[in-house]
Parts: structure tokens; C-alpha cells; sequence
């Protein structure tokens, strides 16, 4: 039985979540009902110490106004018993009340001139009178044979005697352990419940926790459709089901955008893997060398291409994991942007398209000058590609406080429609666009990782636009080394066509 009930609560945290508050609450709750009986017995206390200065008074001025004969011990006697019904926890027996109270009256000498109380006077007699009380300021005296002290006070009597009236704590004792008894029945109602309330709330608590435990279970890797169940109340509970099924969504997408990855590669392989196995097919069977040497040469662009793809692919799947890696340096930014667009003019001017170059200045900026160039290039390869002829490129640099700026617009016919909201997305492309979609993907995957940002659209007088922003370096980063490259773009304006 013992095991059974073990093996289920080691199933469970419930318990060991109702624990702390338990003990917390059984300590605040000890400590209020120890403040209550220390409230209780200083009560019962300072009330009986009330009733022996009254009761002193009371037997001061009987001892004055009665004469020392027999009638005076009935007289005390008579006080002295009603007074001690009085008395709090006073016992209900006549003989119980005699024995808890004494009255005595006793000379200068010290000698008892009259006893009330128990039968064993000499050991009372002898503790109080020893005791040398102030007066009518109560005291405890411990008389021996006795399990608890008298509460004492003493008075002057006729002719400098003394009076003294005592009182027995052991039924206030008795009062107050009864007190105690029932206080700590009521603790350990009161912690038992407690208990039970935190296991069930805790108990509650976990259900929720168990039903999310169970619903990640449920999910596949073929089907990531399932999500935990939400609470309620926007409680810590709530949020952590909310977190996973943001995670849950965010691995469903890249899953899929996984799965359409590799479709894609999978698509865009396929046809240039068939080509060039076409071209080496004709190089073998050619029956001149210069036909063999054309397609081999026509393969090899081929497999130039495939393997540019292959590496941008590769860099955007980097740039979309995190893990593109920068070899930042300290970069004339002017001076490379003269040099990509000097590099591609020849093409522009044999295409029948012209390109100009508006730079506010130098300007250096903390990058990856090899990351920077293939996404100029890809820019200014697009125009070439899918602008037709008589199309004017203008490149233009500003710089602005803490960053850099790059427009690139052209006066052609825009992105397609098809392109809408999707600009710099793989694998958008249009629809008569012969090219693999990955180009604005790859330049949009560099400038984020050098922290900037880049937008795209159709101009409202037509044509289209790209432009970059990324940040400068502060001075102390242009400090730790002199920019790279030799040369520097000085000219505010320079134009090829």
C-alpha cells in the first residue's frame, strides 16, 4: 500500500510543489496562534492580578473596621470564598476553589495571627513571608510541595501587621493547556486543509503542463499541424503553449520552405545537368575538333553557372541559418562601388545600356568587401539581364549620419507584377525570366548580415528601384586600421555611358 502510494507521488511534482507553501503557511500559522497564546496568558494574567488587588483592598479594610475576635476568620472566610468564584479557571468544586487561595494575616514578627487556605500552612507561611513582597504589587512566590508558584500580594493590616492574599496558577494553567490543546487541533485542521488546497491548485497547474507534454508528443515529422492547447488566462502557463506553437509554426515553415528548397534545386539542377551532359555528348561524337572544343567550352560555362548557384544557395541557407561568415575590414566604400561599376560599363555599352555613378564622397564602412561585391554585381547583372536596350542605370551614394546609402534605379519597365510583395524572396522571379530567382535573395542576405537594410519596388515615373543602406563605423573602429584597397574615388559625380 506504503509503495503504491510512494510510486504515485514520485509521478508526480504536485507534492513537492505543495510542499514549500505547506511549510510556509504551518509556519506563519504556528506563529500566530504562539502570538494568540501569549495574548491569552498575559490576558488571564494581568486579570488575575486585578482580582488580587481588589480582593487585598477589600481584606485591608476588613481587618481595620473588624475587631481581631472570632468573627473576624468567618468574615474572611466568606470574602474569601466568594471572591474565589471569581477567580478565571476557577474549578467548579468548593473544595478545589479552598485549595488554590489563602489569606494570611501576620504580625510585625511575622508570626500568623490568622490562616485560610490549604492545611500545610508552615511552608506557605514561611515562602511568603520570606519573599519580603512590595506592596500591592503582585508577585510569584514558589512554595515548596507545590507544582506551580502563588501569585501573591501583600497589604498593611492594623498595628503594622501585614495581610497577604495569594492564588494558585495551576488553574489558570489548566486553562491555558486546554487553550493550547485546542489551538493545535485547529493548526493541524487548518495545515491539513492548506495541504490539500496547494496539491490540488499545484495538482491542476501540471494537468495543463501533462495536456501540453502529451499534444508535443503527438506531433510527427510528417505532420507538424498539431498544436499544444492554449489556457484561458494569459497566465506563465499560457505563454509557454503560445512560445511552443510559435516555435512549432516557425519549424513548420522552414520545413516547408525545406522542402520547396530542395524541390527547387532540385528543379534548377536538373535542367543544366541535362544540358551539359547534351553538350559533352556532342563533344564525343563530334568529328572536329573545333565542334568538340565549342560544346566542351559551352559545358564549362555551364558548370560555371551550376556552380554559382550551388554557392549562392549555399550562402542564403548560411545567411538564413545565422552562419554567414564576415571577414570584416575596414572598406572604402566610394572606391569599391567605382570599381564594381567600372567592371561592368564595357557590358552596359555593348548591351546598348547606359549606367552613371552619383558619389557624395569617401566613405568607409566595416564589411566584408568580397560579400559587398557580389551583391553589387548581382544588382547590376539583373540590369543587365532584364532591362531591354536604350536603358539608363543610375547608381547614386549618400551618406547620411551613421550610415551609407546606395539607389540603384533605371528608367525600364519594372519589376513584373508577379514579383509583388515577394521581391527579395528565393527563387522569385518572373515568369519570362530565364535566370534562378536567387539574385535580390542573396543581396538582401548580405546587407542584413553587415546589419543594414534593403528595399525594392516599381518608381511612380517608372522603372525600378533598389536601395541600400548600411552602417558606418564609429570612430574608434576607423582608427584600428587604414581601409582596404589603394584607390579612392575623389570625383563627386562621374558618368559612363
Amino acid at each position: 500500500m506504503f509503495s503504491g502510494i510512494r510510486s504515485a507521488l514520485t509521478r508526480t511534482a504536485a507534492w513537492r510543489l505543495a510542499l514549500g507553501p505547506t511549510l510556509v503557511f504551518a509556519m506563519g500559522t504556528t506563529v500566530a496562534f504562539l502570538i494568540m497564546y501569549s495574548i491569552a496568558a498575559r490576558s488571564i494574567r494581568e486579570h488575575n492580578d486585578a482580582w488580587l488587588q481588589g480582593e487585598i483592598e477589600v481584606l485591608r479594610q476588613v481587618s481595620l473596621a473588624t475587631p481581631q475576635d472570632q468573627l473576624y476568620p468567618q468574615i474572611v472566610r466568606a470574602i474569601a470564598t466568594s471572591a474565589a468564584e471569581e477567580v478565571t479557571g476557577a474549578s467548579p468544586k468548593a473544595r478545589e476553589r479552598a485549595e488554590m487561595i489563602f489569606f494570611l494575616h501576620a504580625d510585625s514578627a511575622g508570626r500568623a495571627l490568622i490562616w485560610l487556605g490549604p492545611a500545610s500552612k508552615a511552608p506557605f507561611i514561611a515562602s511568603v513571608v520570606g519573599a519580603q513582597l512590595p506592596t500591592r504589587v503582585p508577585r510569584s512566590v514558589p512554595v515548596p510541595g507545590q507544582r506551580l508558584p502563588f501569585r501573591v500580594v501583600r497589604d498593611h493590616g492594623p498595628g503594622g501587621s501585614d495581610i497577604y492574599l495569594g492564588l494558585s496558577d495551576v488553574h489558570a494553567v489548566r486553562l491555558m493547556d486546554a487553550l493550547l490543546w485546542r489551538l493545535g487541533w485547529i493548526w493541524f485542521g487548518v495545515l491539513c486543509a492548506g495541504c490539500g488546497m496547494a496539491f490540488v491548485m499545484a495538482r491542476r497547474m501540471l494537468a495543463r503542463v501533462d495536456s501540453i507534454r502529451l499534444a508535443a508528443a503527438r506531433i510527427r515529422p510528417d505532420d507538424l499541424s498539431t498544436r499544444v492547447p492554449e489556457g484561458p488566462h494569459a497566465d506563465e502557463i499560457t505563454q509557454l503553449a503560445r512560445t511552443l506553437n510559435g516555435m512549432l509554426d516557425r519549424v513548420a515553415a522552414s520545413v516547408t520552405e525545406l522542402r520547396s528548397l530542395t524541390d527547387t534545386v532540385a528543379h534548377e539542377l536538373k535542367s543544366p545537368i541535362t544540358t551539359i551532359r547534351g553538350r559533352l555528348e556532342i563533344a564525343l561524337t563530334a568529328e572536329s575538333d573545333a565542334a568538340s572544343r565549342e560544346a566542351a567550352i559551352l559545358a564549362i560555362e555551364d558548370l560555371d553557372r551550376l556552380a554559382a548557384f550551388v554557392t549562392t544557395s549555399l550562402d542564403l541557407a548560411e545567411a538564413d541559418g545565422g552562419g554567414l561568415r564576415l571577414r570584416r575590414e575596414l572598406v572604402d566604400f566610394s572606391d569599391l562601388v567605382s570599381r564594381v561599376v567600372g567592371l561592368y560599363e564595357p557590358a552596359f555599352t555593348e548591351l546598348g545600356r547606359s549606367i552613371e555613378l552619383h558619389q557624395a564622397g569617401p566613405v568607409t564602412v566595416l564589411a566584408d568587401a568580397s560579400l559587398l561585391r557580389r551583391g553589387l554585381a548581382n544588382l547590376l547583372d539583373n540590369e543587365l539581364h532584364h532591362t531591354p536596350p536604350g536603358t539608363r542605370v543610375v547608381v547614386t551614394t549618400t551618406i547620411a549620419p551613421g550610415v551609407v546609402r546606395l539607389l540603384l534605379e533605371d528608367d525600364g519597365p519594372g519589376f513584373p507584377p508577379e514579383l509583388s510583395g515577394r521581391l527579395f524572396e528565393r527563387f522569385g522571379k518572373g515568369v519570362k525570366s530565364g535566370g534562378h530567382g536567387l539574385g535580390l535573395a542573396f543581396v538582401r542576405a548580405i546587407v542584413l548580415a553587415h546589419g543594414g537594410e534593403v528595399t525594392g519596388g516599381d518608381r511612380a515615373q517608372g522603372g525600378a528601384f533598389v536601395k541600400l543602406t548600411i552602417p558606418t563605423p564609429g570612430p574608434a573602429a576607423r582608427s584600428m586600421s587604414s581601409p582596404s584597397g589603394t584607390a579612392s574615388c575623389g570625383r563627386k559625380t562621374r558618368t559612363r555611358s
